[in-house]
């Protein structure tokens, strides 16, 4: 069915948006460029937007 797909494809969207997010956050603690402070913003607030994200 066209909805379990949809879900798949949620599930997978959020899983590597918290994997981004957990990269950000390793270079953050490392202190690279000033740059990637912004970069983990973006990507904290887009993990927020999914709900997917807590179940992942």
């Amino acid at each position: 069915m066209w909805h379990r797909e949809a879900a798949r494809v949620a599930r997978d969207d959020a899983a590597a948006a918290l994997s981004a997010t957990e990269f950000l956050r390793t270079l953050h603690a490392a202190g690279e460029h000033p740059m990637v402070d912004r970069m983990l913003a973006d990507a904290e607030l887009a993990v927020a937007g999914y709900p997917e994200a807590r179940s992942v």
